[in-house]
C-alpha cells in the first residue's frame, strides 16, 4: 500500500494520528492481583478502544479469567471467602445470649434467632418488612 507522500506502508499497521488516534504498540503492564507482568498487545488494545473502553486492563489474563469465574455478590457462596464475622449480643425479648452477622449499635433491639422468627412470622415490628418466600 503506497501513501501519498510516496512511502510503502504496511497493509496491517494503521498510520499514525487520523480519526483512529495514534499508533498502537504493545504495553507491557503489571497485574494489580498477581504482580506479573503481562503484555497489553496493540489488536487488544484497538479492541478496547472499539468498544469504548477508557481504561487497560489491570489484571493480567489467567487473574481475569479467575475472577470471571467466582460467582457474583459475596458471602459464602463465594466459595472459599472468609466466614462471616459475628457478633455477641443479648436477645431483647428472650435475654439469651447470641450471635450476629452485624455489630449491634445499641439503638435498637436485637433478637436471637428464635425471637426473631417469632415476630416476623406474627407481624410484630422488626423492622424492614418481610420476605414472603420465607
Amino acid at each position: 500500500m503506497e501513501q501519498m507522500d510516496g512511502n510503502v506502508m504496511d497493509p496491517q499497521e494503521s498510520p499514525g494520528g487520523g480519526a483512529s488516534g495514534p499508533e498502537l504498540k504493545d504495553k507491557v503492564i503489571h497485574c494489580s492481583e498477581c504482580g506479573a507482568e503481562f503484555v497489553h498487545t496493540a489488536a487488544a488494545q484497538a479492541f478496547y478502544r472499539e468498544k469504548g473502553f477508557a481504561n487497560e486492563p489491570k489484571r493480567c489474563p489467567s487473574c481475569r479469567k479467575a475472577r470471571k469465574s467466582q460467582p457474583p455478590g459475596g458471602g459464602a457462596a463465594r466459595g472459599g471467602a472468609a466466614p462471616r464475622e459475628m457478633y455477641s449480643a443479648v436477645c431483647g425479648d428472650c435475654g439469651k445470649e447470641t450471635e450476629v452477622p452485624f455489630k449491634p449499635s445499641g439503638a435498637r433491639p436485637v433478637y436471637c434467632l428464635e425471637c426473631f422468627r417469632k415476630r416476623r412470622s406474627s407481624g410484630g415490628g422488626g423492622g424492614g418488612g418481610g420476605d414472603a418466600t420465607d
